[in-house]
Order: structure tokens, then C-alpha cells, then sequence
């Protein structure tokens, strides 16, 4: 299933747009910010993913308490970023409804995978949409 709404993130993005063209800068820069957070949290989640995959598959080098100080702590980070993810989401779509938009996540806010999921299509969409 999709969570991103590409067509209501432009509808979005015009009205800030008009707004900034009319003498609001700081819409446009609040745009900015929250497009560059759900961008961080893939660039972020990713790599400790994949830390946390090569730690689990050097379980026989690292052993008992450095082994789950590790676990521990990619476990601590990568929630934070989830939590950061889940407000930067709900901030996105109350955005969206300040300035007349419909909703650009279309998931379950208190879903992770779902927020996660909808981070991973923004950044896809804003990469592959760049020169447009």
C-alpha cells in the first residue's frame, strides 16, 4: 500500500508557494525542514539497520554485556528516530490542512513500519521527481 499522497504534497507545496510569493518565507521554510527530516530518517534508519544486521552476525566475536550494549543501543537510536519520524508525519499533514491540502500520509500515524514506509516514498518521490 502506498502512504505517500504525491498529489496532495504538490497541491500542498503550490499553496506555500503562493504564500511565500505573497511575503510568508517562513511557510516555504517549514516545508523545507519537514521535507528534509522524513529524508534524514531513511538516510539515518538505513545504516543502523544494517550495523545492527553485522553486529547479529558477529555474535561469535562480541560477547555477553558488549554484544547487548551494542543491540542496545542501535535499538535506543533507531526508536528515537521512528519517534522523531511519527511528529515530523503528523506535522506534515497538519500542514497539509493549514493551508487547504488534503492528507499527504495516508497510513496509521501511530504505525511505524507505516511511517517508515512513508518516509522511504517521500525520499523516492523527491529523488526521482528532482528535475521537475
Amino acid at each position: 500500500m502506498d502512504f505517500f499522497s504525491p498529489e496532495e504534497y504538490l497541491s500542498l507545496e503550490q499553496a506555500i508557494r503562493s504564500k511565500a510569493l505573497a511575503g510568508d518565507e517562513d511557510a516555504l521554510e517549514d516545508l523545507s525542514y519537514l521535507k528534509k527530516a522524513l529524508i534524514s530518517f531513511v538516510d539515518y534508519v538505513c545504516p543502523v539497520d544494517e550495523e545492527r544486521l553485522e553486529v547479529r552476525f558477529a555474535q561469535g566475536i562480541l560477547k555477553g554485556s558488549e554484544l547487548q550494549n551494542i543491540v542496545t543501543h542501535f535499538d535506543t537510536v533507531r526508536h528515537a528516530a521512528h519517534e522523531q519520524a511519527i511528529v515530523n508525519t503528523n506535522m506534515l499533514n497538519r500542514m497539509a490542512t493549514l493551508y487547504g491540502a488534503g492528507a499527504i500520509f495516508l497510513g496509521n500515524p501511530e504505525n511505524r513500519r507505516e511511517v517508515g514506509h512513508f518516509c522511504g516514498e517521500v525520499s523516492n518521490w523527491i529523488f526521482v521527481n528532482r528535475y521537475n
